[in-house]
């Protein structure tokens, strides 16, 4: 299959296709965007709760009272004196103003100033100030005034709001983090449960049509990569729908978000912090693109990985056989070391793209600390302030690092959804009919008009054959390797399409048939038997529940396959390993006799059936066969010429094309190739 182009159009069609598949979910996954949003607030909201807390109660010293009188507000009461720092009250010219300043690791308290004194008095030198006793005294404005020393005890009265305040915070911080917790919870809950839904289906989907697929696409393409279509690929995808949409929609929010504030709160600083962002947006670039060149070595190495395990651990006797492990074993070494190469420039280029987002993200940091610092110092910023820059400077660069990385997800999950895409279009090279035409019971009359098969182009394996089987007949076919006997059979169960001429089944052509119902009228037996894991009943009914036990049983009698099946230790409940791997060639080849039995059908197909049979069960299979293709037209391809002796025609095959067409006794008078064949046979026999 093509592997992913770099190209937007075909990346908005593929994601068209994606979101097809998110349609039905649009109320959950709408939920999930909502819930985000609440997320991204609570996350935005908590460096402003702390800066409020910093300045308002935890510095709240710096900020000056109003002395007034109890009836007026809930004003704590200290030395006879009430006092407030509500705002409104505060800022009442007419009301005598109080303040706590810090000076030499000590608190005093300040009272009956005015306006202006109160101004004066923080930005007072207080290196001139006088010592009486414990407390303060300051020439402010030509006027002595003294600032009472406070103790623990004092401080806990007048700043007893600010505690209750700072509690309050606190608890509210708390209140907050358990429902960001709970928000993303459930988020998390909704978008993994619709992830695994849509990925779910699509698998479902996946699955399905690859099991419609005709033989010629399993032809082209190995079992491994399909593997990895089904369960890699797939799983990427999940992993877009699961991790980056969801993140890149909190992120984006995230980063609006804190800009917006940030630059609400202070455009210089805003603007200062951002000076780190064009270098920042050149270090991604470079990262995507490396990133992503590196991803797509990485998917065709798993592609190729799980390729060749499929066909060499399917082979590992005939690799064993040969004797040559060491050489299998170098080219897995290959495939392995440019895996590991391939995940070592993933680990160095992630090595050196997050310490450079870090180190941008302190060079911002700084900037904001030095010239932060200074307007603190000088009173233009508050510490609290500066506090929530430095949270959002972090909070910042967090989402953008991680829309960078997870960019590299969604590219490679395009990568896989393309793959799977190209896999859902890949269309069908047996065209059925709309309406096709059902009939319940075939004769079994088959008619081959001028058939011209190839299974590639013009590669002609089948050349202008014709012949005719009247029901109930036996035909066989004989001819050389390569003659083209199993392409018969092939095309004739329509498993491949044949190009030219025509086949009819009871006057009926095959094209016009119902694919389903054609191959459900006829049975039939390779050479080549698979077995599934599972139950040996299970084998032979082939996942057919509507096949009774009794049926199974009889079936397995009739062919002499209950010869050794009783002697197995749970005989029809006998668990198969993977291929039947601990049962027999011969025994293997009885139970497709079974398979073809059970289902009763009105076409027998015999390719090879016997071949791997030894003489003595050969003998009670042909007894058997005799009663099995009783009334049943059938088609026999026979390497062993003496089984099919008694065919009511045989065709000789070679090249492609029939050569000679009669009964056995007939085929011997002529003393043609069939004559030839059969001699060999007799003289190595």
């Amino acid at each position: 299959m093509q592997e992913i182009i770099e190209n937007k159009k075909i990346d908005f069609k593929i994601f068209k296709k994606i979101l097809k598949y998110a349609k039905p979910y649009t109320f959950l996954i709408i939920s999930s965007i909502i819930l985000l949003i609440f997320i991204t607030a609570l996350e935005l909201l908590q460096p402003v709760l702390i800066g409020i807390s910093i300045d308002r109660y935890i510095n709240g010293y710096k900020k000056p009272y109003a002395v007034v009188t109890l009836d007026k507000t809930d004003a704590v009461k200290y030395n006879n004196l009430f006092l407030t720092k509500d705002k409104s009250i505060v800022n009442d010219p007419s009301l005598p103003k109080a303040q706590i300043i810090y000076h030499n690791d000590c608190y005093y308290l300040f009272t009956h100033l005015n306006d202006n004194e109160l101004s004066t008095l923080t930005d007072y030198d207080f290196s001139k100030s006088i010592m009486s006793q414990n407390d303060l005294v300051i020439n402010l404005n030509g006027r002595k005034i003294t600032g009472i020393y406070l103790s623990k005890n004092d401080l806990k009265i007048l700043r007893k709001n600010d505690f209750n305040r700072i509690i309050f915070f606190s608890f509210l911080f708390f209140f907050l983090i358990i429902l960001l917790f709970t928000f993303t919870y459930l988020e998390s809950l909704i978008n993994q449960y619709t992830g695994q839904k849509i990925i779910f289906n699509i698998r479902l989907d996946l699955f399905k049509h690859i099991l419609n697929l005709s033989f010629g696409f399993f032809d082209k393409n190995p079992i491994g990569r399909l593997v990895t279509r089904v369960t890699n690929d797939t799983e990427n995808v999940n992993e877009m729908y699961t991790e980056v949409l969801a993140n890149f929609f909190k992120n984006v929010f995230l980063i609006i978000g804190i800009v917006v504030i940030m630059l609400i709160i202070n455009i210089k600083l805003t603007l200062l912090s951002f000076c780190v962002l064009p270098f920042v947006y050149l270090l991604i670039m470079v990262y995507r693109k490396f990133a992503l060149k590196n991803y797509r070595i990485l998917r065709k190495i798993l592609s190729d990985f799980n390729a060749f395990l499929s066909e060499h651990i399917s082979g590992l006797k005939i690799i064993q056989l040969f004797g040559i492990e060491k050489k299998i074993f170098k080219k897995y070494e290959k495939i392995t070391n440019g895996s590991y190469k391939a995940h070592l420039t993933e680990i160095i280029l992630f090595g050196i793209f997050r310490p450079t987002m870090f180190l941008s993200y302190i060079i911002a940091t700084c900037s904001v600390l030095v010239f932060g610092g200074f307007d603190v110092i000088n009173n233009l910023l508050t510490i609290g302030t500066l506090f929530i820059f430095i949270q959002y400077i972090g909070r910042f660069f967090e989402p953008v690092q991680e829309l960078a990385e997870k960019f590299n997800i969604f590219q490679s999950a395009m990568v896989s959804a393309e793959r799977i895409f190209n896999l859902l279009d890949e269309k069908n090279e047996l065209i059925e009919k709309d309406i096709p035409l059902r009939i319940n019971k075939i004769n079994g009359h088959i008619k081959f008009n001028n058939v011209w098969f190839a299974y590639n182009d013009k590669d002609w394996v089948l050349k202008n054959v014709s012949f005719e089987i009247n029901p109930g007949e036996t035909m066989a076919i004989v001819g050389t390797t390569g003659a083209g006997k199993t392409s018969i059979i092939n095309i004739l169960s329509r498993y491949y399409d044949f190009q030219k001429g025509s086949i009819l089944i009871d006057n009926h052509d095959i094209k016009s048939l119902s694919i389903k119902e054609l191959r459900s009228k006829t049975g039939l037996v390779m050479q080549d038997v698979f077995i599934f894991t599972g139950s040996l009943s299970d084998n032979i009914k082939v996942k057919d529940n509507d096949i009774t036990d009794e049926s199974v049983r009889e079936a397995s009698n009739f062919v002499c396959a209950d010869s050794f099946i009783e002697n197995l230790e749970n005989k029809y409940n006998h668990q198969m390993s993977e291929r039947g791997a601990t049962i027999s060639t011969g025994q293997k080849q009885l139970l497709a006799f079974a398979r073809a039995v059970v289902k009763n059908p009105d076409i027998l197909l015999l390719d090879e059936a016997t071949s791997n049979i030894d003489t003595e069960t050969e003998e009670f299979i042909q007894n058997a066969l005799k009663k099995m293709l009783k009334n049943k037209t059938s088609i026999i391809i026979a390497h062993r010429l003496s089984t099919i002796r008694n065919a009511d025609k045989i065709i000789v095959l070679h090249h492609g094309k029939i050569i000679e067409t009669g009964k056995h006794e007939e085929l011997m008078r002529k003393k043609g190739f069939y004559y030839k064949l059969y001699k060999i046979q007799f003289n190595n026999a």
